[in-house]
Parts: structure tokens; C-alpha cells; sequence
């Protein structure tokens, strides 16, 4: 099976013991954490119902798949499309075999810009 990445990817962490504001709360730090990373950044519609509003809304889910499966990406970590400048905060990151043995990453995303 051969994988192809469409664009580059960077990723931001936030330190352990971020800054802190007036109030105490700590502050989003864009630290990049890797750069270049390749990979397939994906989205597709999906409908979805809403049950407050009794009726079904169309969602955006976004999926980032990279090349390499050992690439340290974790939970509330911040990417960024190298291409198109778009911005995202990973919700969920897996890791899942595939039938030829070789395993594959699945970050699923939500965009923030």
C-alpha cells in the first residue's frame, strides 16, 4: 500500500508550566514542537442531528493522517497547513493496524480559524 502526503504540517505544543495571565490562567504559546511534518490532511461533510434544534446540520471533520506513524502528536496539541495556513487543535489522536500490517496514524481535528 503506498501513502501520499499533500501537504506539510506544523505542530504546536504548549509547555508544561505555561505563562499565566493577570488572572492566573494560563496562556496559549505557539512553541513549535516539529515542523515539516507530511502527511494527508483530509475533510469531509457529515450530517449530523442536533437535538436541541430537532433537525439535522451538516459538520466539517477534519483528519490529519501522517507518513510516518511515530510522529509525537498528542491530544490539545495546535496544527498548522504549511500551504494554506489553516490552523487546528487535534481532538483525538489513533493509532490503527491496517491489513498489510503496516500502522497508520489518525489525528481527527477541528479548525479554529
Amino acid at each position: 500500500m503506498t501513502e501520499r502526503g499533500t501537504t506539510r504540517v506544523t505542530v504546536y505544543r504548549t509547555p508544561p508550566h505555561p505563562p499565566t495571565n493577570e488572572w492566573g490562567d494560563p496562556l496559549d504559546v505557539d512553541t513549535v514542537h516539529l515542523s515539516g511534518v507530511i502527511g494527508s490532511l483530509l475533510m469531509r461533510e457529515a450530517r449530523q442531528w442536533q437535538p436541541g434544534e430537532h433537525r439535522l446540520t451538516n459538520v466539517e471533520q477534519w483528519v490529519f493522517r501522517p507518513i510516518n506513524y511515530t510522529v509525537d502528536i498528542a491530544e490539545s496539541d495546535r496544527i498548522e497547513d504549511e500551504r494554506t495556513g489553516d490552523r487546528f487543535v487535534v481532538e483525538s489522536v489513533t493509532l490503527k493496524p491496517s491489513y498489510v500490517g503496516r500502522k497508520r496514524l489518525r489525528v481527527e481535528l477541528k479548525k479554529i480559524n
